[in-house]
């Protein structure tokens, strides 16, 4: 296959996996935008300060803080204390942990959805392919963490996670 055909079709996949995800995640109600990133992110690290939030999910600090404010508002999250007299860590409340766990199974019907036409043994090599692919270079920490923001983190353990594993330390 020549590489602007593999490009393509690379290219086409992404955009499916993202339009699903979309179309998923705005049928659910669950705050557009960056708001299922933050559910899952949000689960995936409970306490997470805002300014940490901010660079996982791409926003300007001011973009995290309206976030914030409307889960706060919505009774998804909550501002407890940071590490630091001027840290504040986010938390989600138990509505918002089951509104992150409707996130996770949005992701999760997208996906299979996407990929429902192969059999067992193509969804192993497509895995071990996506493996090799996310694991091929070196990230920074706050990369990995935006690669990962819609990630289930129960389904990777550190230690067997491409994304993590290709962390510069």
């Amino acid at each position: 296959m020549d590489q602007d055909r593999l490009f393509n079709l690379v290219a086409a996949f992404s955009t499916a996996v993202n339009d699903k995800l979309d179309a998923e995640f705005a049928a659910t109600g669950r705050h557009g935008g960056a708001g299922p990133a933050a559910f899952a992110t949000l689960y995936a690290t409970p306490g997470l300060s805002i300014d940490r939030l901010a660079r996982t999910l791409r926003l300007s600090s001011s973009g995290a803080v309206r976030l914030v404010d409307r889960l706060s508002a919505d009774g998804l999250a909550e501002r407890r204390a940071g590490a630091t007299a001027r840290d504040v860590s986010v938390w989600l409340t138990a509505s918002g942990e089951g509104a992150a766990r409707d996130v996770l199974a949005s992701r999760a019907r997208s996906i299979a959805a996407l990929l429902d036409g192969m059999n067992e043994r193509e969804l192993q090599q497509l895995g071990r392919l996506v493996e090799r692919a996310l694991g091929t270079r070196k990230l920074e920490r706050d990369e990995a963490e935006t690669i990962c923001r819609l990630c289930d983190i129960s389904a990777c353990a550190p230690d067997d996670c491409p994304v993590e594993l290709a962390v510069e330390r």
